[in-house]
């Protein structure tokens, strides 16, 4: 018994948080701390036409993300062709300087090509749905900015969000 105890004292002195629950929108999407850290690197990577995903902390876009595809449902409007994403993945792709990179950014999110389309389609769902209910053009990004948080505070009024603060 005492064998048992010192074996789950080592467990317990070794275990380390390897991901973090940030926020459940709508009671089925989840966001981690790893999504969170993977959309601050994907945000200079991806060359979306729309402010929504240059500005602000990345954990609040996600939650905001996650709204607005909540919004959009499996609405045909919103579901970007599939030649769109793989050209919006190749674009990612080739922003890198060289294969190595890209690669060695690829194994540190655990993306291969099919993980990654899975990802960049979500975002085009919103920038589908962010493009077809603003008003606003996009190249007033002040303007626009205040109409697309407008639009979520909406969504947050009526879809839950549970943000989850860190341990400390």
């Amino acid at each position: 018994m005492a064998a048992l105890a010192g074996l789950l004292w080592v467990v317990a002195a070794r275990a380390q948080v390897v991901d973090r629950l940030a926020a459940v929108v709508g009671g089925e999407t989840v966001v981690t701390t790893s999504d969170v850290e993977l959309e601050a690197s994907l945000a200079l990577l991806d060359r979306s036409e729309l402010p929504f995903w240059r500005h602000g902390d990345p954990e609040e876009r996600l939650v905001d993300a996650a709204l607005l595809r909540f919004a959009a449902a499996d609405v045909a409007l919103y579901q970007p062709p599939p030649d769109a994403v793989r050209a919006r993945v190749t674009a990612i792709r080739e922003s890198f300087a060289n294969g190595a990179d890209r690669d060695a950014w690829a194994v540190r999110w655990g993306l291969d090509d099919a993980a990654l389309a899975v990802v960049v389609r979500r975002r085009m769902v919103v920038d589908r749905y962010l493009l077809r209910n603003l008003t606003t053009s996009p190249a007033d990004e002040e303007a626009w900015l205040a109409e697309a948080h407008r639009m979520v505070s909406q969504l947050e009024s009526r879809i839950q969000v549970r943000r989850i603060p860190a341990a400390p």
